[in-house]
Formats: C-alpha cells, sequence, structure tokens
C-alpha cells in the first residue's frame, strides 16, 4: 500500500515543522515555506 504526501499551501505558516518531523518527504523554500521535494523516503 502506498502513501500520498501533500502540501496544503494556503494553511502553510512557514514554521518548519513538517520538515522537522518528516524531512525525508518535505524540504523549505526560500521563503521558508514547505514543499515537496526531498524523495528520499519515496519509492
Amino acid at each position: 500500500m502506498g502513501m500520498k504526501v501533500s502540501v496544503d499551501s494556503a494553511r502553510c505558516q512557514g514554521h518548519g515543522m513538517c520538515e522537522e518531523v518528516a524531512g525525508d518527504f518535505f524540504t523549505l523554500d526560500e521563503s521558508g515555506y514547505c514543499s515537496i521535494g526531498n524523495a528520499k523516503g519515496l519509492r
């Protein structure tokens, strides 16, 4: 069974907690907002 990871950019407040907790899936952009781009944990 797979997993779908997504980001609701309208709700992101730029705290970086997502990257802290799940850095295998999330990265922060230059403004500190979450994006998906680090696929180390994805198949």
